[in-house]
């Protein structure tokens, strides 16, 4: 569950999951209730630990799980299957965090 934090982020926690994929994801259902509470972002980003990490819906994943690839979850130097705190970006926030290039490297509003 996630409540309002600061002016640019939602607090809350996930039990991360590493996977063999290449991007984090999330359940279809848990992306939409985010953005129904929190304003549509395509993707969502949440920061995990000093990490801003790009989020996308996909099926197959159970609610509740933010699924991590292997490499970054051992770039986050966390245990898989935990519950962690994480932040969620509100949408204005993504938008500057895309545009500086903080994650997202091939988005197409990332400035270079």
């Amino acid at each position: 569950m996630f409540q309002p934090y600061t002016s640019a982020f939602a607090l809350g926690t996930s039990q991360l999951v590493a996977y063999p994929g290449d991007r984090a994801i999330i359940d279809f259902a848990d992306f939409d209730a985010l953005t129904a509470r929190f304003g549509r972002s395509y993707p969502l980003i949440f920061k995990i630990s000093n990490n801003y990490v790009c989020v996308y819906p996909e099926d197959g994943v159970p609610s509740g799980v933010l699924a991590v690839p292997n490499k970054l979850m051992e770039e986050l130097e966390i245990g898989s299957d935990v519950d962690f705190l994480v932040y969620l970006a509100y949408p204005h926030t993504v938008q500057r965090i895309i545009e500086w290039g903080l994650a997202c490297p091939n988005h197409p509003e990332r400035e270079t």
